[in-house]
């Protein structure tokens, strides 16, 4: 009987030292998680987290910026859960397309965080109301003058590898045939997305290859009066 109850008794030092070492574990991880939730909250409020190569500017400094560069503000409408937003992600990492946003726009991510924090900022939500945004990914090209072009996307197969060489091959082809830029963008991200539901509605939504969707762009064209 003694030998049981000196087990016993083992038995509760052993889980007591047990417990003890891990609560400070369990500590740190909580810990390591709150601060994580709070530098994705402040880096998303500044408005400089983003994907890929893009030089994404805060949202606050963005209508000044355009008014000074001249450059048009392209809005990248995104969100976490969002799963066509990620393949959009995507082309801001191709060198090419960065290249032709960084020169030519004043890009601004804005992530949704009603589903996280049950509403957005204030100047989230204005942006949200002014340009009618819906449904992620949207893309808005706001000129310095007022005007803006909106996209929002529908064909989640222009994911595909290569596909962002083939969006900024168009949008240079424009600007080649004296496109200002900001027509360039609007006309070049209309024409990619619409040989994508050209070869969607041929081939399926998924598994489309990039140069197909170059094959398809003249033929886009010319549906469409031949574009600017």
């Amino acid at each position: 009987m003694d030998a049981i109850d000196a087990g016993v008794g083992a038995l509760r030092r052993s889980a007591s030292r047990s417990q003890s070492a891990l609560s400070p574990i369990l500590l740190w991880i909580l810990l390591a998680a709150v601060l994580l939730r709070i530098v994705t909250a402040v880096m998303d409020r500044a408005g400089k987290d983003g994907p890929g190569l893009v030089q994404w500017q805060r949202r606050g400094d963005a209508s000044a910026e355009a008014a000074r560069s001249g450059k048009p503000v392209l809005y990248d409408f995104t969100a976490a859960w969002c799963g066509p937003c990620k393949l959009l992600d995507e082309a801001w990492a191709d060198s090419s397309v960065a290249d032709k946003v960084n020169t030519g726009f004043v890009p601004v991510r804005i992530t949704d965080r009603v589903r996280e924090d049950g509403r957005n900022p204030p100047d989230i939500a204005e942006l949200q109301r002014r340009y009618e945004v819906s449904v992620f990914p949207t893309v808005v090209i706001a000129a310095p003058d007022g005007r803006c072009w909106t996209h929002r996307s529908q064909s989640p197969g222009l994911g595909t590898s290569g596909s962002g060489d083939v969006l900024a091959g168009i949008i240079a082809g424009l600007a080649a045939r004296g496109c200002p830029p900001e027509q360039a963008a609007a006309w070049g991200v209309a024409l990619h997305a619409r040989a994508g539901e050209v070869l969607a509605r041929r081939t399926g939504s998924l598994g489309y290859l990039a140069r197909e969707l170059a094959a398809e762009v003249p033929a886009v064209m010319q549906a469409l009066g031949g574009a600017p």
